[in-house]
């Protein structure tokens, strides 16, 4: 179930960029929060869409909710390269 719910969550967040980039923020945080469900059940890969959530409300001027976005991500350890060796 995990190795599916990494690709359709990978999947919806490659679609959402092409959505974002294309200046369709709309669609593309319909696109991400679909992407954020299905890794958020396979814990994986959160920080980015996250991420991504929290710029579609930036473009969409919804501060509050982009900031909300950006503290959810801000609670997640970091993995692999970007791990401090502190």
């Amino acid at each position: 179930m995990n190795d599916k719910n990494i690709m359709m969550g990978t999947c919806h967040n490659n679609l959402g960029l092409s959505y974002f980039y294309s200046g369709d923020i709309e669609e593309a945080l319909e696109c991400f929060e679909r992407s954020y469900h299905f890794l958020q059940d396979a814990n994986y890969d959160l920080l980015r869409v996250l991420n991504n959530i929290s710029m579609c409300y930036l473009m969409l001027n919804d501060f509050s909710a982009s900031y909300d976005f950006i503290l959810k991500a801000k609670c997640i350890p970091l993995k692999g390269i970007f791990e401090s060796k502190a």
